[in-house]
């Protein structure tokens, strides 16, 4: 296989999981955050209360950790996967700032919540979603890159 049909799935990937982490959080979560106050200013939301509507009928059946933690665990893997393949062969001193920028953002904000330095809730499904999701990540976008080099 070329190595455009390999980044493609990292991307793809990639992207996948940040629409799906939006999805759920745009269609799941309170409405009572910022991001629904930015929807207001470019007009989308009536748009998105509308579908709300449908969707929280299917919240009371939800697990939580669905709606408030699996965002941030796929938003991680994101990163991860994106971050690993884009730096991990590079040979470079900004590849060592980028990868530990995937445990830093990744896992370090639900712990700075932890140690109440961020504001915030800290949650022991969030951070074990974002581990997962870090760990995942970095696994897809190395093997990704070994079978692009092979």
């Amino acid at each position: 296989m070329d190595n455009l049909l390999f980044k493609g799935y990292v991307y793809f990937y990639g992207l996948s999981a940040v629409i799906l982490g939006g999805l759920i959080y745009l269609l799941f979560y309170p409405a009572d955050i910022y991001l629904y106050h930015w929807l207001e200013i470019i007009n989308l939301d009536k748009i998105i209360h509308l579908v709300r509507n449908y969707t929280l009928q299917a919240y009371p059946y939800m697990p939580e950790w669905i709606v408030f933690s699996l965002p941030n665990g796929l938003w991680a893997f994101a990163y991860a996967i994106i971050i690993t393949y884009l730096w991990w062969s590079k040979i470079s001193p900004f590849k060592y700032f980028w990868l530990c920028s995937i445990f830093a953002l990744g896992i370090g904000y639900e712990l700075l919540q932890y140690l109440e330095v961020i504001p915030g809730v800290f949650c022991y499904y969030d951070l074990f979603l974002c581990l997962a999701g870090v760990s995942l990540g970095m696994i897809m976008g190395v093997n990704y890159l070994n079978k692009e080099v092979n």
